[in-house]
C-alpha cells in the first residue's frame, strides 16, 4: 500500500478527490488530510507519507512553501501538485521546487488520476534515493545541486544530468 496524504483548504476539493476512486480495488490509502502546509509537515514528521497531494493557494502556508520545505527535510516521497491554477510560473516554480506532476482540479477524473498516482508510484524508489541525504551523493555533489540538475533536464529538454561516478555508484546501489 502507499500512503497518501492530500493537502488542501478547501473541504470539496478533498472530498471531490476522494471520490474520484474506488480506493479499496487500488494499491493506494489516503492516511490523512491537510488544510494547509503547516499541518502537513506536522502530519509528515509523524506519519509514513509516499505521495503528498498539495493545492499550491492556500492560508498559513502555501504549497509552494510546502514543496520547499518538504525538499530541504530530504522529504522522501513523491509530490504531486493539484490546483484550479493553470498559471505556468506557478507550475514551473512547483516542478523546479520539487513537485513531481501538476493537475488541474477541473480537469481530474478517475482515470487521469490513476494515472497520476501509477507515474508517481513508479518515480518513488527514484524519489527516495535522490532525497536520501548525502549518503546517496559523492560529498561534493550535494542533493539540493542534483536535484537541480535533474529538473533543467526534465524542465528544458537538457542532456540527463552527469553524477561523479562514485556517485552513480552509491545511488544505483542504494536499495
Amino acid at each position: 500500500m502507499y500512503n497518501i496524504l492530500l493537502v488542501d483548504d478547501e473541504s470539496a476539493a478533498k472530498m471531490a478527490f476522494c471520490d474520484l476512486l474506488d480506493w479499496d480495488t487500488t494499491p493506494y490509502t489516503i492516511v490523512g488530510t491537510a488544510r494547509n502546509g503547516r499541518e502537513a509537515l506536522d502530519f509528515v514528521q509523524k506519519n509514513k507519507v509516499d505521495i503528498l497531494v498539495t493545492d499550491l493557494k492556500m492560508p498559513h502556508m502555501n504549497g509552494l512553501q510546502l514543496i520547499h520545505q518538504l525538499t530541504s527535510e530530504n522529504f522522501p516521497g513523491v509530490i504531486l501538485v493539484m490546483s484550479n491554477y493553470s498559471d505556468f510560473d506557478l507550475v514551473r516554480e512547483a516542478l523546479l521546487s520539487g513537485a513531481q506532476d501538476y493537475m488541474l482540479k477541473i480537469n481530474m477524473d478517475s482515470a487521469s488520476l490513476l494515472a497520476q498516482l501509477e507515474r508517481a508510484t513508479q518515480k518513488l524508489p527514484r524519489a527516495r534515493a535522490a532525497f536520501d541525504g548525502q549518503n546517496a551523493f559523492h560529498e561534493g555533489y550535494p542533493t539540493a545541486q542534483y536535484r537541480d540538475a535533474f529538473f533543467r533536464a526534465y524542465l528544458l529538454a537538457e542532456s540527463e544530468p552527469t553524477l561523479p561516478v562514485s556517485a552513480e555508484e552509491q545511488l544505483l546501489s542504494t536499495p
